[in-house]
């Protein structure tokens, strides 16, 4: 079974293979600390948990993610900012899409366990803490495996 940990472990080796992507972290947007954070933590991966759908053979996780980079006063303008990180964005959509190929990051006996499901739309996004944040956010549903099963649970029958 894909428990939610497996799921924020993907994302975290999908950012520690990507060239561009830094840093993941994951909770409530608005708790970020960006004063915490140094231009060398950028492009950032954000994940922010949202519902789950339990069903009968399958677990849906839903995330919205944001792709953030800073823009500073050395000429990146919001636009380029934007190209990058929606680029950046495609990239972690097509990780799941093509999750079967052999260039997936995905280890081969989880790579049947994931299916992301299309389309997802994105926003640009903008936000202003002590610095400016750009980017897009988009929600991704994740559907996995589960076993509805009491044999597994960990309740006693007494």
């Amino acid at each position: 079974m894909i428990t939610f940990k497996n799921v924020i472990d993907l994302f975290q080796e999908i950012v520690n293979k990507h060239f561009q992507l830094q840093t993941l972290q994951t909770g409530e947007l608005s708790e970020v600390d960006i004063n915490k954070l140094n231009q060398q933590d950028f492009p950032l991966l954000f994940l922010q948990p949202s519902t789950t759908t339990i069903d009968v053979r399958t677990l849906i996780y839903s995330f919205d993610i944001y792709v953030l980079t800073q823009v500073l006063d050395d000429g990146t303008s919001t636009n380029d900012s934007y190209s990058q990180t929606l680029l950046i964005m495609k990239d972690i959509v097509s990780e799941f899409r093509q999750i079967l190929s052999s260039s997936s990051f995905v280890p081969a006996s989880d790579k049947s366990e994931y299916i992301i499901q299309l389309p997802i739309s994105c926003e640009p996004f903008t936000e202003r803490f002590a610095n400016l944040l750009t980017g897009w956010e988009s929600n991704i549903s994740i559907e996995v495996s589960n076993e509805n099963n009491l044999c597994i649970a960990p309740i006693s029958n007494s």
